[in-house]
């Protein structure tokens, strides 16, 4: 996420805020070592906070460059965590 930002707008505390918001998905990814499913639903809650926080600030801006981006990765996030979790397909 933050390097988008740090890309589009030359932001560093976009850098920033990216590598804090990678460390949980880190963590999901090592627990899904010792058991997929906790990985998976620690992946799923970490894509559903992310989301959410970027189509808050997607209402705020609307813009489609930045914030637009972010939200449409963020989602797509969302949706594979989501189809892990559950078991089907979309």
């Amino acid at each position: 996420l933050g390097l988008v930002g740090y890309l589009a707008a030359g932001s560093s505390a976009s850098l920033v805020g990216g590598a804090a918001l990678s460390v949980p998905f880190a963590v999901s990814s090592l627990a899904r070592r010792l058991s997929p499913a906790l990985g998976s639903c620690l992946g799923l809650a970490f894509s559903a906070l992310v989301f959410a926080f970027c189509l808050k600030k997607f209402r705020k801006s609307a813009k489609k460059q930045v914030s637009g981006t972010l939200l449409a990765f963020s989602a797509y996030v969302l949706a594979t965590y989501a189809k892990i979790v559950l078991g089907g397909s979309f």
